[in-house]
């Protein structure tokens, strides 16, 4: 600060000059301009990436009229990102993939993708055409969603099912209201709806409902003459509950900032809270994890109780401790007793969805049996975007996504592929039954190289290992993510991931 306050006008010129030259390569050299197309599937997903490149003071404008350049033809109102402005190296930063190359002697080790079309799952068109420079567009100060609409009378309501991140918020809003999920695809009024689309029967209240949810998140719901004759299954609103561990709450920050900003309530549950049991009471689905820092022991454990008692409350001195829970001591972790309750919780019918790194305290903390950790070491994927392929299409985890898709997977331990348990207990070597590809959703790898953005180590031994679990226990089970769907606000496209098996707690693999 005192080196620049002496060299105010040398550091204001230098601002300057990088502004300029930036504006010369955009007019200069390729690509000319990015174009993020009108008719998406997901427009409110659109309009928070485009405003994310607005709030980074990247120039962004709409499409006046058609556009046809060598890449295609863009209709009007498309977004277009022309690339002679001062942050031209900015904007190419964000809406380009990243290309670490996995035989660098050093490959950066945290988030080496940002790619926004990748993370929020939005086409973006590179442009090299120089007539994309030159397309008539006016400046976007703000971009907006358009509304939804709720059209026709019927015996139903249904709702196409392309993927919208806004669905699990939709579904709040609409608690009060009958809903079912389609688990196979079906036509009605000349529409092809996806496995995954809602219906919606008639109840009293429920147009009026309906247009402010269709206004909000620019969803549309149109009125069949009659229910239509496809398999489907209730899907009530749950009580979620968010387990936040006193020894890394930063991570769990991310899940409920996201939470928040979509209105969707949730009970915040703390070790003392799963120590105490009868969690079935509470909740019907506990969300936990990731975490950077806390290995099994850690999660099992927390802040190690000879540093104990530690409250978490307000004082005098601190009047702000103690928000949103106090605790008198913070130490211990849930401990055995925890995941006994844990255990208990799934068996009676609950639903445990475990993220990164968390998802060690089932798969090897002995709540579900037959997973492993892989014996490989080569695997780093120091937070990339990489395929997946998912085994089950049909799955409801899957709904929204074709049958490949790509997440954003931090460094993390590898799973094996899961076996049948064996009711042999006198040697190690004969628990290891036959694989059982029935828990598997998603795998690691998919058509061509894993990497979409970013880099990785490692390929061959991470494809084809399990990406995502969904393992039956007693009346409930437990899903586990081999990364996770919400990293800093930054992996838009895979929060359905999460939000499908949030949405479709009720179903269950078996039919239970």
């Amino acid at each position: 600060l005192d080196w620049t306050a002496r060299h105010a006008k040398e550091v204001l010129r230098n601002f300057y000059r990088t502004g300029f030259n930036s504006w010369q390569k955009g007019l200069n050299e390729k690509p000319r301009a990015y174009v993020i197309p009108s008719g998406q599937a997901d427009p409110v997903r659109v309009a928070a990436m485009v405003d994310r490149l607005i709030d980074q003071r990247i120039e962004v404008g709409r499409l006046t009229a058609p556009l046809a350049v060598d890449e295609g033809l863009f209709p009007a109102g498309s977004f277009i990102v022309k690339l002679d402005q001062p942050y031209r190296n900015y904007a190419a930063d964000l809406l380009e993939p990243q290309r670490f190359p996995p035989d660098a002697d050093r490959l950066p080790y945290d988030d080496v993708s940002w790619a926004l079309p990748v993370g929020f799952g939005v086409q973006a068109v590179r442009v090299d055409d120089e007539r994309g420079a030159r397309a008539a567009a006016e400046p976007v100060l703000r971009a907006e969603a358009p509304a939804g609409r709720v059209e026709g009378e019927g015996a139903c309501f249904a709702l196409r099912d392309a993927g919208q991140e806004s669905l699990l918020a939709a579904r709040f809003r609409l608690a009060r209201f009958r809903l079912q999920v389609a688990e196979a695809r079906f036509t009605a009024g000349g529409v092809e709806y996806p496995a995954g689309s809602w219906i919606l029967p008639r109840q009293q209240g429920l147009r009026e409902a309906l247009r402010e949810v269709a206004r909000e998140f620019a969803l549309d719901f149109t009125a069949l003459p009659e229910v239509p004759s496809v398999g489907a299954h209730d899907a009530p609103a749950p009580r979620l509950g968010v387990w936040v561990p006193w020894a890394d709450t930063d991570a769990m920050g991310w899940i409920r900032y996201t939470l928040d900003r979509e209105q969707v309530p949730y009970t915040y549950l703390r070790d003392e809270d799963v120590r105490a049991g009868r969690l079935r009471d509470r909740v019907d689905v506990i969300v936990y994890g990731p975490f950077a820092r806390l290995d099994l022991a850690g999660q099992t454990h927390g802040i190690h109780a000879a540093s104990g008692p530690l409250a978490f409350k307000a004082t005098p001195g601190f009047p702000s401790l103690g928000k949103p829970v106090a605790s008198d001591d913070i130490t211990g972790g849930p401990g055995y007793v925890g995941l006994e309750a844990l255990r208990r919780f799934v068996d009676e019918g609950g639903v445990l969805l475990t993220l990164g790194a968390g998802s060690a305290l089932p798969l090897e903390g002995g709540l579900v049996p037959g997973v492993r950790r892989a014996a490989t070491r080569d695997v780093f994927t120091p937070g990339s975007e990489l395929r997946v392929t998912f085994d089950r299409p049909d799955h409801p985890i899957a709904y929204g996504y074709g049958t490949e898709s790509s997440v954003f997977r931090t460094n993390l331990p590898v799973y094996d592929r899961p076996r049948r348990w064996l009711a042999m207990a006198y040697c190690t070597s004969c628990l290891d039954g036959p694989l059982d590809s029935r828990p598997v959703v998603a795998s690691w790898g998919g058509t061509g190289g894993m990497v979409v953005s970013g880099g990785m180590r490692g390929e061959a031994d991470l494809r084809g290992r399990p990406a995502i679990l969904d393992l039956p226990l007693g009346r409930g089970r437990v899903v586990a993510y081999n990364f996770s769907p919400i990293h800093r606000d930054m992996n838009r496209s895979d929060y359905r991931l999460l939000w499908n098996a949030i949405l479709n707690w009720a179903w269950h693999p078996d039919g239970v």
